[in-house]
């Protein structure tokens, strides 16, 4: 935006693009187009019908990750829709892991990663719950993989 007056308000309307794709019985894989490492992969049988299943994977802007303690950093939070869906067997999650932080080719130590989850939904304020001790983390190269029965944030 260029102007030569300086603006008495300014708002910047965004949202974060969410894939869509219909899955039944047969299962799926869904994939981000935001962040290409996310993505949702439903067994045959996760779904009794087929229904409209929405993937949204959210990274984090480098100018906020500066904001953070040099000890932090922070993966894509994903979010799979209808949120507070569960499901007949265990859908799989994966996501990129967070950058580590400090020198450049420090490896991430998988004993520091923390799985937060939150099933709220609509225009309700979401809480966060660490369910790391209940959800084992499945490292892959450069990705994080988890399951669970429940859709959520």
């Amino acid at each position: 935006m260029l102007t030569c007056d300086f603006p008495h308000y300014l708002a910047v309307v965004s949202r974060v693009r969410q894939q869509v794709h219909a899955v039944g019985p047969e299962g799926g894989t869904l994939h981000s187009t935001a962040i290409p490492q996310v993505q949702a992969l439903f067994p045959p049988s996760a779904l009794t019908k087929r229904i409209r299943v929405g993937l949204q994977a959210h990274g984090c802007d480098p100018l906020a990750a500066r904001l953070l303690p040099r000890s932090a950093s922070v993966a894509p939070v994903i979010t799979v829709e209808p949120r507070r869906r569960k499901f007949h067997t265990t859908i799989t999650l994966t996501s990129p892991l967070p950058p580590p932080q400090g020198a450049p080719g420090d490896k991430q130590v998988s004993g520091n990663l923390r799985l937060l989850c939150s099933i709220m939904g609509g225009q309700a304020r979401a809480v966060w719950e660490d369910v790391t001790g209940s959800t084992p983390l499945t490292i892959i190269g450069d990705c994080a993989s988890f399951t669970t029965t429940v859709s959520a944030r």
